[in-house]
């Protein structure tokens, strides 16, 4: 991913205007945001459901 960011940033530059350029940034920045805010409970969810206890009440 981050190599085609890399090849495509003179491409997306060169079609952009400042202002539009601006508010991309600003988008992926809340993207990569919510995408770890989200991805912090990964783990929870990991040892919910890989545990060894058979009984509901135990997990």
């Amino acid at each position: 991913m981050k190599g085609v960011s890399l090849i495509m940033l003179p491409y997306i530059a060169t079609h952009l205007s400042q202002s539009e350029l601006g508010r991309l940034e600003v988008l992926s920045t809340i993207a990569i945001i919510i995408s770890i805010i989200f991805g912090l409970s990964l783990h929870e969810a990991l040892y919910r459901f890989s545990g060894i206890a058979n009984e509901n009440k135990k997990k």
